[in-house]
């Protein structure tokens, strides 16, 4: 049984919990934490058919290099058994699942994709920096001319 069937998800997720929260203690033989922080996993092409997302490359790099707060790239994956577009992580739409829900689901389920580390880190503090935005209630106005910066040095 997958995931996403098993709890009741109409897509795959990613989990937001640190893998240190996560980690299994011998004496408890379960985590310090009762839930686990999830996010479902929108498919680009998915998106932009749902019109979910703006159709275009600016919008794209723009995640990628994690201009938009709420959204997190994920490369596309291709395994031989496993094939995935690109992905994105909306830090807007995340939900808590028991970790017990989660351990019976995981054990049964066979195909699972991790992250490696920079990947996870990168996500992780990501998802921290969006949690953490402090909300102003003035905005400072964008300047209307550009200057070019054509030195720039520290010493004089």
């Amino acid at each position: 049984m997958k995931l996403k069937e098993a709890l009741h998800l109409e897509s795959d997720i990613i989990i937001l919990s640190q893998s240190c929260d996560l980690e299994i203690r011998k004496s408890k033989m379960r985590p310090n934490l009762r839930n686990v922080i999830i996010s479902p996993i929108l498919y680009y092409n998915e998106a932009i058919k749902n019109q979910k997302i703006t159709l275009g490359t600016d919008f794209k790099e723009a995640m990628r290099r994690g201009y938009i707060p709420h959204c997190f790239l994920l490369k596309e994956i291709n395994f031989p058994s496993i094939k995935k577009e690109l992905g994105i992580v909306s830090f807007r739409e995340v939900a808590l699942v028991r970790f017990e829900d989660l351990m019976d689901v995981v054990s049964k389920d066979q195909e699972r994709i991790r992250m490696k580390s920079p990947y996870r880190e990168a996500l992780s503090q990501a998802f921290g920096n969006f949690i953490m935005r402090v909300g102003k209630p003035e905005e400072i106005p964008e300047y209307s001319k550009r200057l070019k910066v054509t030195k720039f040095n520290v010493d004089d």
